[in-house]
């Protein structure tokens, strides 16, 4: 047997099978509520306006003033036009805002960036009326635009450039400090300015997607405006632990998960498919417990 290949079982196929994997399934094991996004840490940039103060955006951000100290090291005090940096909570491609006293959806959304109608999607509302404490989800981005999160390695030049922009145009999409950006960083990127999506999907599409090092699951679902629920239940996850090379179907701006049927792997007369463990982590992913028969010996042994 070779170890870098598996003998997979398929419901398709009547055919003998060298090796079968049998899915031992826990209904006490890791999921997601579909109603419950996870959380992810990322940070925002925000350019400071008339009024401003580390108390007021600690409490309209969810964060801390020491976090926002912490986040600006550069800063003695705050200025109109100023950039500074936001560690913020991100779920489902939004960050929660606590609305001040005396604050419309217009000042906010001017605050962001964004229209007014991409937050009354975002949070259902059906006119603009808000009210002083209420919490509000706010888009990452405007229709129009996706998002990239930043990862190690990144620099502006070469975001752009992956896209088809120059690094002008992320610097006037988004408030930045120069040419500085940040790990998981999140930078707004307009289609409309000629800019090009990971892969050029469009919404709605089944995009088949190979983890890159650095990848989370957090990052991806942001990246293609869907839901950790979807590509969960798409993809049949056990755990959010992903693996450079893995397959991943992702269901481009929706928030259902879809049917797949699966990659296909190379077939011999009389045999099952051959996948690559690349592939077989569709079947199998990690964190799925899964019983090896060996069919010529009756040997069996559990694997993780």
């Amino acid at each position: 047997m070779k170890y870098d290949r598996l003998h997979s079982t398929h419901l398709r196929l009547p055919y003998i099978l060298l090796i079968s994997l049998f899915l031992i399934l826990s209904t006490s094991g890791a999921g997601v509520d579909a109603a419950s996004e996870p959380e992810y840490r990322a940070i925002i940039t925000y350019r400071i306006q008339d009024g401003d103060s580390l108390w007021r955006l600690s409490h309209s951000y969810a964060t801390t003033m020491n976090q926002l100290r912490a986040d600006n090291p550069h800063l003695s005090h705050l200025e109109p036009g100023q950039v500074i940096y936001i560690t913020t909570r991100v779920a489902n491609g939004t960050y929660p805002y606590r609305v001040s006293a005396g604050e419309s959806l217009y000042i906010i959304a001017q605050r962001a960036g964004l229209s007014i109608a991409a937050i009354q999607r975002a949070n259902d509302l059906p006119t603009p009326q808000i009210w002083a404490g209420q919490t509000l989800r706010v888009p990452l981005a405007d229709d129009g635009e996706f998002v990239e999160w930043v990862r190690p390695g990144d620099t502006l030049h070469g975001i752009a450039a992956r896209h088809n922009l120059t690094p002008l145009h992320l610097r006037e999409v988004n408030p930045l400090l120069g040419d500085e950006i940040r790990v998981n960083q999140i930078l707004r990127i307009s289609q409309a300015a000629g800019g090009r999506s990971p892969g050029g999907e469009d919404e709605n599409d089944l995009l088949q997607y190979r983890v890159r090092p650095g990848d989370t699951l957090g990052d991806i679902v942001t990246r293609y405006k869907t839901t950790a629920a979807a590509v969960w239940g798409t993809n049949h996850l056990r755990s959010n632990l992903l693996m450079p090379g893995q397959l991943l179907y992702i269901p481009v701006g929706g928030t259902a998960a879809r049917s797949v049927d699966g990659p296909r792997g190379s077939q011999l007369p009389g045999y099952g498919e051959l996948l690559t463990w690349e592939l077989a982590r569709w079947y199998y992913p990690p964190g799925t417990d899964a019983t090896v028969i060996d069919l010529y010996t009756g040997q069996r042994f559990s694997v993780r």
